[in-house]
């Protein structure tokens, strides 16, 4: 799959609490530890999940999921607090670079995915306000599902 430079793309970033606990996790907003990336590429469910200095990525095809499947549905097996979808037009002509004296976290995988150069969002919080903020995402939470 490959893309036009001018063709929006379009992601779920759901937020919510990691599997893992770090000591720097008490310092995060409640519910906001950590941030993965999911899409329906046209003909599966496509999951970009990192974690901290690796990332998986994988389809959900065996799960039997299609286009019309609820989001809600898809990720219920996470502890989730929001999903915000953002479609967003990568600009390939600028390079990104990444806060340099940090760890490759979620955050930063997520804004690589997204080509969101903000060098102050470095929380999953962070980066759920400037994605409400800049794409006015439409936004899915455990509340309002």
């Amino acid at each position: 799959m490959f893309f036009d430079d001018n063709e929006k793309i379009d992601w779920y970033i759901v937020f919510g609490y990691s599997q893992e606990q770090y000591w720097w996790s008490r310092i995060l907003k409640d519910g906001f530890d950590h941030c993965w990336a999911i899409r329906w590429d046209g003909t599966s469910w496509l999951v970009y999940h990192p974690a901290l200095g690796t990332a998986d990525v994988y389809t959900l095809d065996k799960h039997g999921y299609n286009e019309q499947t609820d989001l809600p549905e898809i990720v219920q097996f996470t502890e989730y607090v929001a999903i915000l979808y953002v479609k967003i037009n990568r600009d390939r002509g600028r390079v990104r670079i990444p806060w340099i004296f940090a760890p490759s976290t979620c955050v930063e995988a997520i804004k690589y995915l997204l080509g969101i150069r903000s060098f102050w969002t470095n929380t999953p919080y962070q980066l759920y306000k400037y994605l409400r903020k800049h794409y006015g995402t439409q936004e899915k939470t455990t509340d309002n599902t």
